[in-house]
């Protein structure tokens, strides 16, 4: 106990685990090392030094610990963040393209509409061209291309 007059008794760490009850006394954290030392007469600073070191390098390597983890789950989360953004991009475009895929599909059918009730002629032949640049306006130049729409 601390009682003035009294020498620091140290205890191992280890009894004040299966011990429920408060104590008063200085508990020594070298291990099985405090069992020798109960018996001898030690410097209290000395212990409190030692103890604070220990306690100190244990929660220091704690912090490291959670530093890193921090910066990886970071570093995961910026790349979800990224791909999240190029699925959403293409998901954009994908709609884009669908769009774009179904008036094609209507134009087609309009003039192929044209042919089946119609027998030839002058009308038949401006009426497909209005379609085509309607479709050519609607288009950009990279679906122009890949449609192959001007050959």
């Amino acid at each position: 106990s601390l009682k003035k007059g009294k020498n620091p008794r140290i205890i191992p760490v280890t009894d004040v685990v299966r011990e429920k009850k408060q104590r008063t006394e200085i508990i020594g954290m070298r291990g099985s090392a405090d069992a020798a030392m109960t018996s001898v007469e030690v410097q209290l600073g000395a212990e409190l030094l030692y103890n604070v070191s220990i306690l100190t390098n244990m929660y220091e390597t704690k912090v490291r610990s959670a530093s890193h983890f921090l910066q990886t789950s970071t570093k995961k989360l910026e790349s979800l963040q990224s791909d999240l953004e190029q699925i959403q991009e293409r998901r954009k475009l994908g709609k884009e393209r669908k769009v774009k895929m179904i008036l094609v599909l209507e134009v087609v059918n309009r003039i192929s509409g044209l042919f089946v009730g119609n027998g030839g002629g002058k009308d038949l032949r401006s009426k497909v061209e209005i379609l085509v640049q309607n479709l050519r306006d609607e288009l950009n130049e990279r679906d122009k291309m890949m449609l192959q729409f001007d050959k």
